[in-house]
């Protein structure tokens, strides 16, 4: 069944709230990857590859795939967080890093080095559509959508928004010091904004690395905190393209959950795809090399019969998916969320759209 046939009173209830424009949207990187731009893992790999190539002076210039390939498995090999490679790019880069962000952000949106949107930007992206078609149903104070929190960097939807001249009914807010315009509804980017053209929020607004994301959490009069919490425990929520990934959202809903305060926030999810090594493969040579290294150092160790040891690696793999599928409802829960699955994105895109048909 479709996430449309499997979920009918959620919708009827996100419809409820659109009409009486209690609906707020909640986008992650699932929203603009579609459209070709990385996740932030990526987008820390791309600063790395370029960090690489003014840092090192090569004897033979690499092909940009080889160089990328190699800061890949240098990254993997080193063991290091991503937080403590930027904050090594961003001493590199200096005052610098700003437009080296926004100029990995983009950069595939360029032709022949110039910067150019792609054709078919929401054909393309179907759940980015149903979100901008979502917003474009919207009349600002009366129904629809009432806000939108962003924690992409980019401006997609704004985009969107003014490809179809709905632009005028929305504003951008990236900084505590952002005035609020009357009878537009607010597109909160709480992680800081790159706009495709023009300027943004500038690396003092932002919240990328580390320390950045500690001053954020440490502040409880952070502004993008207070705009989350206010969303979150009195509207009905929809969360589209996140994975939770973002300690800060956690950490948002965690304090929610102990309010006494009765709010529904959806969370739009792909089922995992779960796979099982196929017998002699790689993965399970592996697992049989390391299995007979710990042979030596744990106790109550023994060695698997050769006939037998398939079955028995596979089955145990199998039993762990299965607890996990029972319990991620649960997990989820615990962060006061209910839970949407779905098997396929284009799924999201039918989803949303019943919304507001």
């Amino acid at each position: 069944m479709s996430l449309v046939d499997t979920y009918p009173d959620q919708i009827e209830k996100l419809k409820n709230a659109f009409e009486r424009g209690d609906l707020s949207l909640y986008l992650g990187a699932g929203v603009s990857m579609p459209s070709g731009l990385p996740s932030w893992e990526q987008l820390v790999l791309m600063l790395y590859y370029d960090t690489l190539g003014a840092d090192i002076t090569f004897p033979l210039q690499p092909f940009p795939n080889y160089l990328m390939a190699i800061a890949e498995w240098m990254l993997g090999e080193k063991k290091e967080s991503l937080d403590t490679i930027i904050r090594k790019i961003k001493r590199t880069w200096g005052n610098n890093f700003y437009d080296l962000l926004k100029q990995n952000l983009y950069l595939n949106f360029s032709e022949n080095g110039m910067p150019v949107l792609p054709p078919g930007l929401l054909e393309a992206n179907r759940t980015l559509e149903s979100v901008v078609r979502l917003c474009a149903a919207s009349v600002p104070g009366t129904s629809g959508v009432k806000s939108v929190i962003t924690y992409n960097y980019d401006d997609l939807l704004e985009i969107g928004l003014k490809k179809i001249n709905r632009n005028n009914d929305f504003s951008t807010v990236w900084a505590s010091d952002t005035v609020l315009e009357e009878d537009r509804i607010p597109i909160y980017h709480v992680h800081g904004f790159i706009p495709f053209e023009g300027e943004g929020s500038g690396m003092d607004d932002m919240v990328f690395s580390e320390e950045q994301y500690n001053e954020a959490y440490q502040n409880a009069y952070f502004w993008g905190n207070m705009i989350q919490m206010q969303s979150m425990s009195n509207d009905t929520g929809l969360l589209v393209g996140i994975s939770l990934a973002d300690r800060n959202i956690r950490r948002l809903l965690d304090a929610i959950k102990r309010a006494p305060l009765l709010s529904e926030n959806y969370l739009l999810i792909r089922k995992p795809k779960y796979t099982v090594p196929e017998p002699d493969s790689g993965d399970i040579k592996y697992i049989n090399k390391r299995a007979l290294e710990y042979l030596e150092i744990m106790a109550y160790s023994g060695i698997k019969k050769e006939h037998k040891a398939y079955d028995q690696i596979t089955g145990i793999i199998t039993q762990i998916y299965d607890f996990e599928k029972n319990y991620f409802n649960d997990i989820y829960s615990d962060f006061g969320l209910e839970v949407l699955w779905y098997d396929d994105h284009d799924e999201v895109h039918d989803f949303i759209c019943k919304i507001f048909e």
